[in-house]
């Protein structure tokens, strides 16, 4: 869909039906908002701590779900709503920005009217992608995995911690030498997860299957590659 979620209208609700959660989206029927302040708030930190800490996303509320096989779960059809005289815009708003630590800026929410006395509507809540690690309501850091928020492990929540902190940098390679072969060498320099940089004084990365050390110097414009290992 092209349009900005907190530009959808009812019209476009109904398009997501027969669509299944994702990534980026995740469905909730109306009921989500029928219990406790706490247990609310509990439910919606955990899939906004999820989707800040990933790539960001759409939460509505206010479509029931049907399952497809043991996990997935697909839009059926728009319940009946909200009560706006409950639960407004503004209630909802300020629930969600209260219980992610820390601030959240971008979040915005969508109140679709589902009748013409405007008592009853459905939530479209956009969630930025964050900018640091974001905690839900139980203290706990959540991470989307394909169409589930799920817990995360303490390396992964620094990584975000770290996101935007760390400096970046281009390499211009403007010469190549190998100077150095050596004899397989993996119970010294196990294999690097694919594409990991890893490492303080040199670079260890996978390449063609080989696994390269990169000493980097002269303000980042050669390089001197030694092959440490081949694999098959």
């Amino acid at each position: 869909m092209e349009k900005e979620p907190w530009l959808w209208t009812k019209e476009d609700l109904g398009m997501l039906i027969g669509q299944s959660e994702s990534l980026r989206l995740e469905f909730k029927a109306s009921k989500t908002f029928v219990s406790e302040q706490n247990k609310i708030s509990d439910n919606l930190s955990k899939e906004v701590s999820a989707f800040a800490n990933t790539v960001g996303g759409v939460i509505v509320i206010g479509i029931s779900e049907s399952r497809e096989g043991k996990k997935l779960r697909v839009a059926k059809n728009i319940d009946e709503g909200i009560d706006t005289t409950i639960w407004n815009p503004e209630r909802v708003q300020q629930l969600i920005v209260s219980n992610v630590k820390p601030f959240l800026p971008g979040v915005r929410v969508n109140p679709i009217f589902l009748d013409e006395e405007r008592t009853r509507c459905a939530y479209v809540i956009y969630i930025p992608e964050g900018t640091t690690a974001y905690q839900a309501s139980d203290d706990k850091y959540y991470g989307r995995v394909e169409f589930e928020s799920k817990s995360l492990p303490d390396h992964e929540i620094r990584l975000r911690m770290f996101k935007g902190k760390l400096a970046n940098a281009v390499i211009q390679i403007d010469q190549l030498s190998i100077i150095q072969v050596s004899k397989p060498m993996k119970s010294l320099y196990p294999r690097p997860k694919e594409n990991s940089l890893e490492g303080d004084e040199n670079t260890w990365f996978w390449m063609n299957r080989y696994i390269f050390q990169i000493d980097l110097y002269n303000e980042f414009k050669t390089v001197e590659i030694k092959m440490i290992e081949k694999t098959e």
